[in-house]
Order: C-alpha cells, then sequence, then structure tokens
C-alpha cells in the first residue's frame, strides 16, 4: 500500500500529479552494533537501531534473521529469540520515531566471512530498507568466525 504526501491540483482539469510516495511500511537502519569479528561458537550482543519512515504506525515490528531475502534457519541461531527466525519484536513505532532491537546471537562452529542478513516484518508484511541505493527488502552486516583454539607447540 502506497500513500501520497502531497498532490498538486492545477488547471480546470484537476490534473493530479503526486510528487512524493512513501511506502505505507518503511525503516532506515540507524546504526548496527555488532562485532568485527567473534570465536566460534560464542555468544555476542548485537543492537540495531531503526527508524520508521514509512507513512504509518508499526504496531508490532519483527526483526527476522534471513539468507539474503530467503527465510530459512540462521546458523547465528539463539535461544534467546522469540521464535526460530524471529530475533525481536517491538511495541507500537509512530513514523518518525525509532525502534531499537537488542538481542544475542550464537557463532556457528565453522569459522569463515558471513553475513548477518535481516528482514523487518509489519504484521507478516516484509517493510522496505532505505539505503543509498534505493528501496531494499533486507540489510546486512558482516561478521568474521575465528577458530581461535589454542594451537599445540610442538
Amino acid at each position: 500500500m502506497l500513500t501520497k504526501k502531497d498532490i498538486r491540483i492545477s488547471g480546470s482539469d484537476y490534473e493530479k500529479i503526486a510528487s512524493h510516495v512513501v511506502p505505507a511500511y518503511a525503516a532506515e537502519v540507524i546504526t548496527i552494533k555488532s562485532p568485527e569479528k567473534t570465536n566460534v561458537l560464542t555468544r555476542t550482543d548485537v543492537s540495531i537501531m531503526v527508524k520508521n519512515t514509512g507513512a504509518l504506525p508499526w504496531n508490532k515490528a519483527e526483526l527476522v534473521m534471513s539468507e539474503g531475502v530467503k527465510i530459512r534457519n540462521s546458523a547465528f541461531y539463539d535461544s534467546t529469540w522469540i521464535g526460530g527466525l524471529a530475533v525481536k519484536k517491538t511495541g507500537a513505532v509512530k513514523p518518525g520515531d525509532t525502534a531499537i532491537f537488542d538481542f544475542k546471537i550464537k557463532s556457528p562452529k565453522k569459522s569463515g566471512q558471513y553475513q548477518l542478513n535481516f528482514i523487518l516484518n509489519q504484521t507478516k508484511r516484509t517493510m522496505y530498507i532505505q539505503s543509498a541505493a534505493g528501496l531494499e527488502k533486507s540489510f546486512s552486516q558482516p561478521i568474521l568466525i575465528e577458530d581461535m583454539k589454542p594451537k599445540l607447540v610442538p
């Protein structure tokens, strides 16, 4: 659902021109606080602040871990999440206000470079995320998982 921010009416034909269209549910990622790297099988705190840039208020926005835009079981699942993929929910957030998602992740047992991929949902609808490239359906944060087991010295 899109809403018209302003409409100009001109002439006798009442020509309607939408000059600015805003998605009903949209967000801008303000900050992502997560480590750049961590050890395998380590619980880590993550905090994400988002701003409601849509035309409508969120009543229960949900942050979901995903793989790209396809949702699947996350390698970073932590038992503190509210569901298998749902990390956290907000209360009511008015347009222009911000919400903070504080949660934990548990790093996978395999070391390597990963992407923490997220989707924001509002009543089972995917929100649009504003980025430099335009409107996206997901956002991500890179994280390096290291295997920092002590090495045996001969």
